[in-house]
């Protein structure tokens, strides 16, 4: 019983740490003019404030947006909340006005289409522009406290079983 109170009395000292470390989400596209509409997701780790993974599908074409977090020199560890703004983006083929033979403009950013990539545009003259809102999706995942609290928890329940299981009668 003394390891149970033991257990429980070191659950206080469980560090304070932000257990929700990766965040992922998608992107609602609303296009004003032109066509198609676009798709997007991506993930960002809090611990290191970069996007692991973030990437736009347009036209048949992939526009990887994941060095948005080392690009934005004006974000300051706020990469997360600039996208978290809703805002307006642009898209055009290689046929189009837009650096690098066609690509993508969002947050500031003009982002073309991997060489290695080599897209097969689905509309080769298509261009687009319209505006886009933040879908947050985080996975929750218990801090070290709150999982020290139910582990202990849990030993409790078995060591109050083991006692009932011997014969020994509850308090009342």
């Amino acid at each position: 019983m003394a390891v149970l109170c033991l257990v429980f009395a070191l659950c206080f000292a469980a560090p304070n740490a932000h257990a929700d470390s990766i965040i992922t989400g998608t992107i609602n596209f609303t296009v004003l003019s032109g066509g198609p509409t676009p798709t997007a997701y991506f993930e960002f780790d809090n611990n290191l404030n970069v996007f692991t993974g973030f990437f736009v599908n347009w036209n048949g074409a992939p526009f990887d947006f994941s060095a948005f977090s080392e690009l934005c020199d004006r974000c300051e560890n706020t990469s997360l909340a600039e996208l978290v703004q809703s805002g307006s983006w642009f898209a055009a083929t290689g046929h189009q006005a837009v650096p690098g033979g066609g690509g993508f403009v969002f947050l500031g950013f003009a982002v073309s289409p991997p060489i290695e990539a080599s897209p097969t545009w689905t509309d080769p003259t298509a261009s687009a522009s319209g505006t886009y809102e933040v879908i947050i999706t985080s996975v929750p995942t218990p801090e070290p406290g709150s999982l020290a609290f139910m582990l202990s928890g849990v030993g409790l329940m078995f060591a109050m079983r083991k006692r009932w299981a011997s014969g020994l009668q509850q308090a009342s």
